[in-house]
């Protein structure tokens, strides 16, 4: 998403690409912001009301409005935290808005879009609904009942995290993978543990029976977990031989079977695995990243 969009039958305008240093204000639509640059609407996602903030504008068809990123965070909002998500951020997934802010604050935020956009009744019922945290550790399986349907909720071994959950139904014999299997784009390895990946994945396709559905990109079945695990195993081994003899991780790129930047990032979690570091960043790290201080 960092990278410039433009319709066909409209010349790119003159921000397209740019960096520009703006304040944000309100929240708009879709997970964005509205900002102001040089007289023009600058629609800002990955950002919070009263941040300052460098955005990289992706998208200017020359009218009076474009579309960018925040890219680097000048000025944080005390709501501000670092997304949980590894998918979240500039250029990365659309679907992990509001990411960067607490809780209550995208509840906030959400329904102060609702109001704009006339509709008090949904922001009323957003800002009364009761939020229920998991209180349960999962560590093997727990049985539930959803709409009426049995269900198990299996915890089957580290993965894309340590925290993946596969959700299995039986009478459907359908199973949920969630980010453990990836259709449409490579895994996501950033704080994945690839040296177990492959067991997990192997526990999971003892209990595909039919349809899988992954955590992003279109149902897929037991043979497409299969030829994944493959992958993540090649990328598993690979990672085990190059620290064994001392090999850079960029030596090592070729043997991994995803694109160099995916390649990169699971030799380095499996580096980071033999040699024994903490699995994740601690919080100080994980801002920086985010671009805060």
């Amino acid at each position: 998403m960092t990278s410039g969009v433009r319709t066909a039958d409209r010349p790119a305008g003159p921000l397209l690409g740019q960096e520009v240093e703006v304040e944000i204000g309100p929240v708009a639509h879709g997970g964005h912001c509205v900002a102001r640059h040089q007289g023009r609407v600058v629609f800002v996602r990955h950002a919070l009301p009263g941040e300052r903030v460098v955005a990289r504008v992706t998208e200017d068809g020359g009218r009076a409005y474009c579309r960018a990123d925040a890219v680097r965070v000048l000025r944080a909002a005390p709501d501000r935290v670092p997304a949980p998500c590894p998918h979240a951020g500039p250029g990365h997934c659309g679907g992990c808005d509001w990411q960067h802010a607490t809780g209550e604050a995208q509840r906030r935020l959400m329904a102060a879009a609702y109001r704009k956009h006339g509709r008090p009744a949904a922001a009323d019922d957003l800002e009364a609904t009761r939020i229920d945290p998991p209180e349960e550790l999962v560590d093997d399986v727990v049985p539930l009942t959803v709409g009426g349907r049995p269900v198990q909720l299996r915890y089957l071994g580290r993965g894309h995290t340590d925290n993946d959950l596969v959700v299995a139904v039986a009478d459907a014999a359908v199973l949920f993978a969630g980010d453990l299997v990836e259709q449409g784009a490579p895994p996501a390895f950033e704080d994945a543990f690839p040296l177990d990946w492959p067991a997990t994945l192997d526990a999971m396709l003892e209990l595909a029976e039919g349809p899988v559905v992954p955590g992003h990109g279109d149902v897929v079945d037991r043979d497409y977990v299969l030829a994944q695990r493959a992958d993540i195993g090649r990328a598993a081994d690979a990672g085990r031989s190059a620290y064994a003899e001392g090999r850079p991780v960029e030596a090592v790129l070729a043997e991994v079977p995803f694109p160099a930047p995916v390649a990169r990032s699971a030799l380095e979690r499996a580096f980071r695995q033999l040699r024994g570091d903490p699995p994740y960043d601690p919080p100080e790290k994980l801002l920086r990243r985010a671009g805060i201080g």
